[in-house]
């Protein structure tokens, strides 16, 4: 497969096709959806169960993989994975033992949240029928929604702005750069998050929770040159709210064993401050590879 040289047109046309794919595309296929429903049960007795929901809200996100398709085949002519990582293939043992790790640090910061009553936990009865029905389909999209929230909003964006994540490396100010162009990210992040329903309860605390994770998942995208720890973390926060402990108001339709009741509005602070912390311990663990982005000889 002959690939193209890295061209800014290209990409800010993919950009702008894969957004109608997810909104217009998306919102056709929504209706279908409903409609389709309606035609199989008129007395709407499923139509808003949880799996319903979810699926319906994840369809947005296989009409984006459309556009992904369409896009990297028709006008960049790139594979996939060249996308995720612009020099090598997806490092897939990093990815693990990353997502391992954030899965249960999240776990652990919940835990510590509710023993200092920020919240309390709430067990949810009576859905081990619709639990063990929603589990398979929410482990196959949910990564589908993440991998292509990460793609669009990250991976394509920056080969808009700059030829290779690595062009940045080795440079006199190259931490200045990789600060303002991360900045940049984590403001754009906000956006489509801007109408989720969490913001009704406390949003501060969940702009400054998608500002930190759009930030420093474009800054360790930049560092290691891939996108395997943001969709690793971003990955783990969902699989978090999806399968074991959600919030009311989520704007993630899930069947987990726990809800917070009782939320401090300060626990959207906590978290926010928690978020930030497991890129600090990922940075402490990859200090070398932050070193050398930083520090090492040029060779670009």
């Amino acid at each position: 497969m002959e690939l193209h040289e890295n061209n800014r047109f290209r990409w800010i046309l993919s950009f702008f096709i894969i957004i109608l794919f997810w909104i217009l595309l998306g919102s056709s296929f929504i209706n279908i959806y409903s409609s389709i429903s309606l035609l199989f049960d008129k007395n709407k007795n499923f139509i808003n169960t949880e799996l319903y929901n979810y699926i319906g809200s994840n369809i947005p996100f296989l009409c984006m993989w459309l556009g992904f398709y369409f896009s990297f085949k028709y006008i960049n002519n790139i594979k996939l994975s060249k996308l995720s990582n612009s020099s090598n293939n997806f490092k897939f043992n990093r990815f693990y033992k990353i997502l391992l790790f954030s899965i249960f640090y999240f776990i652990l910061i919940i835990v510590i949240g509710e023993l200092i009553n920020l919240y309390n936990f709430e067990y949810i009865k009576n859905k081990a029928i619709e639990r063990a029905i929603f589990i398979p389909f929410a482990l196959i999209l949910t990564p589908l929604q993440v991998i292509a929230e990460e793609i669009l909003f990250r991976a394509i964006i920056l080969k808009i702005i700059i030829k290779k994540y690595s062009l940045l490396r080795y440079k006199r100010n190259t931490l200045f750069l990789s600060i303002i162009l991360s900045i940049f990210l984590g403001l754009l992040f906000i956006v489509p998050h801007l109408f989720n329903p969490e913001l009704n309860t406390y949003f501060l605390g969940a702009i400054l929770y998608y500002f930190i994770f759009g930030s420093l998942a474009t800054f360790s995208i930049l560092v290691t040159n891939g996108l395997e720890m943001a969709i690793a973390i971003h990955l783990a926060n969902n699989f978090i709210i999806t399968f074991f402990c959600t919030y009311e108001n989520s704007a993630l339709t899930s069947v987990p064993l726990f809800i917070k009741t009782n939320e401090n509005p300060i626990s959207s602070y906590y978290e926010a401050f928690c978020l930030f912390l497991l890129f600090i311990l990922l940075a402490i663990k990859n200090k070398k590879i932050i070193k050398e982005y930083l520090f090492g000889e040029k060779k670009i």
